[in-house]
């Protein structure tokens, strides 16, 4: 039996090994096929291989999870309600404590078990500045949406007078401490940008080919000069991503268009110059680190059809340069 085992085994392993190497050169081929596509068009505008539109997964939420002394349960997990928030707004923070190894454990299990806990935080710049300190609450009042239900929350207006430069921006760190009746204690934290962007965009669109490309031209207010960063992508009409476009310029004080190039050749590979729309654009300030980012406007355009004749094509003399500016 051992022996009919061993040959099974080896068998299996054998197969597997075989099923590996055959995908390799598949991977291989994938890999070269993609960067072949991608080098076909300059960098300020490429074709999008993926189901999520990067734009958008950059702004999701992420949520920390820390548990206590040796691996202990129940972790101490925290949220924002946004990855960035401007002076004046109202960001939302979450928590929770979870046990990770099974499904969360049923809240009034929890508090059974250990009594109900408080959760405080500390809000701090990455220059050591406070911002705030706050109580969670799971009272089923203000934002709180629902009693009992395990995740506290809390909120904060970001006060002006606190805030990074026009033009700039700042992590906080949002240090978090969960304190149960019997002293057990759970450390933890989340984050967020606070930004300050000395541009904007009104949500004003028009488009226009331009030496054959099509150029989405967005509006914008500037508030101080500075250089600036528009990022935006275009999807089919089903939502699906289909490509992406960058550019940069250095503005002034006052109400500019910002074009944004798709390369024609590209739009002409798509085969969608009928069925295109804005599917997600963003503004940042760059004068420093971390750029100071804008909101993400979706769906904010559709794309007229485009003239195909008008478009560049292969004959045509390839675009250069990162960026594109108008």
């Amino acid at each position: 039996m051992r022996i009919i085992a061993s040959l099974i085994a080896g068998g299996l392993m054998t197969a597997t090994a075989s099923a590996q190497t055959a995908t390799l050169p598949d991977l291989a081929a994938h890999a070269a096929a993609s960067a072949a596509e991608q080098a076909r068009y300059p960098a300020w505008s490429q074709p999008l291989q993926v189901d999520s539109d990067p734009i958008l997964s950059a702004r999701e939420i992420s949520i920390q999870s820390v548990r206590g002394p040796n691996g202990e349960a129940p972790a101490l997990q925290a949220w924002a309600s946004t990855v960035a928030a401007q002076p004046g707004e109202t960001i939302e923070l979450f928590a929770q404590l979870a046990w990770l190894d099974t499904e969360q454990s049923p809240w009034d299990q929890l508090r059974g078990a250990t009594g109900d806990w408080s959760i405080t935080a500390e809000l701090v710049t990455e220059a050591g500045q406070p911002l705030a300190s706050l109580d969670y609450t799971d009272s089923g009042r203000g934002l709180d949406t629902v009693a009992g239900d395990g995740v506290f929350t809390t909120a904060l207006t970001l006060d002006p007078t606190k805030a990074p430069p026009l033009g700039q921006a700042s992590s906080v760190l949002v240090r978090l401490t969960a304190t149960a009746p019997d002293g057990s204690v759970r450390k933890g934290s989340t984050g967020f940008l606070y930004s300050n962007p000395a541009a904007e965009l009104t949500g004003k669109f028009r488009q226009r080919i331009e030496d054959g490309h099509l150029v989405v031209l967005a509006e914008a207010t500037v508030a101080a000069p500075g250089r600036v960063h528009l990022e935006g992508s275009l999807a089919d009409l089903a939502g699906q991503p289909q490509a992406i476009a960058q550019t940069a310029q250095v503005l002034s004080p006052g109400v500019h268009w910002i074009p944004l190039r798709f390369h024609g050749q590209l739009i002409r590979d798509l085969g969608l110059v009928d069925a295109l729309r804005l599917r997600a654009i963003t503004l940042r300030s760059t004068q420093g680190m971390p750029n100071a980012i804008g909101p993400v406007l979706t769906d904010a355009f559709v794309v007229a059809p485009l003239p195909l004749d008008q478009l560049v094509g292969d004959t045509a003399a390839p675009a250069s340069g990162l960026l594109a500016g108008g």
